[in-house]
């Protein structure tokens, strides 16, 4: 079935690819994107996607605690990526990745 409603701001996610071999020289790479869940991007009214941020070093390091975070700069439709603090509950040894759990989970 067609999701026949627009999509809005918060229906939009934001991922990273997997890394991959860049340009020469430029070693792996990947890119930041935003995707549209449970909406149709093709509806009348629908907010459009920004563009895919490119050819982003796969080894951006964050310190710890903090994790890598694409997101949307609302005011020039573009994408930002920028290390943040990670939510309450959940930790970072650094790197741009966290894990969220316990010991045991």
């Amino acid at each position: 079935a067609v999701l026949a409603r627009p999509c809005t701001r918060e229906d939009i996610r934001y991922g990273f690819s997997e890394c991959h071999e860049g340009p020469p020289g430029a070693g792996p790479v990947r890119e930041a994107f935003a995707y549209a869940e449970d909406c149709n991007l093709a509806a009348k009214n629908s907010t459009v996607l920004p563009q895919p941020l490119l050819d982003l070093p796969c080894e951006q390091p964050c310190e710890f605690n903090h994790y890598l975070r694409v997101k949307e700069d609302f005011r020039s439709s573009k994408l930002k990526v920028s290390c943040v603090p990670c939510p309450r509950g959940q930790f970072s040894l650094g790197g741009g990745l966290y894990v969220d759990g316990s010991n045991g989970d």
